[in-house]
């Protein structure tokens, strides 16, 4: 199966234990690869990554780039470019912008949908329960791809 990964996910599962959804976003970030399963992310979401850790933690700059490349030996996920997601980007902010608009769904999470739906991704595996985890949103764009958090995604790895 392939997973697109939000960077929500990625952020749990390195950051605080006692965070709702570190354990199954630890657990599945570990498991992805060792199940043969492919992790699908756009290269935003390795530079929100960096900006989450460096903004949420104290960690050391030079850490934050480790915890990045130590994430990506482990899933050894496929890196999308973000030119390559740009169009299908504002073909979804355009069929769904009232529900972006009602729900303030930002626009790169569009383009992670994006990369999702393009990639052929069975799942699209978020923590936002916010925007994109709301029972609205996940209706709406049911259409285009099933989306999930960490511990529905483990009851498929």
């Amino acid at each position: 199966m392939k997973f697109a990964l939000d960077t929500g996910v990625l952020l749990a599962s390195v950051k605080r234990r006692d965070e709702k959804y570190f354990l199954p976003a630890y657990h599945l970030v570990s498991k992805l690869k060792k199940a043969g399963h492919q992790a699908i992310i756009s290269i935003l979401v390795i530079e929100e990554l960096r900006g989450g850790l460096a903004s949420s933690t104290t960690m050391p700059s030079e850490k934050i780039f480790e915890v990045e490349a130590s994430l990506q030996n482990i899933l050894e996920p496929m890196i999308i470019s973000y030119d390559s997601c740009v169009e299908k980007t504002r073909e979804l902010l355009l069929s769904f912008r009232d529900l972006k608009r009602r729900k303030d769904i930002p626009s790169a999470d569009f383009h992670h949908i994006a990369t999702a739906i393009l990639e052929n991704a069975d799942l699209f595996v978020t923590i936002d329960e916010k925007h994109l985890l709301a029972s609205e949103t996940r209706e709406r764009l049911s259409g285009v791809i099933r989306i999930i958090n960490p511990e529905e995604a483990m009851e498929s790895v």
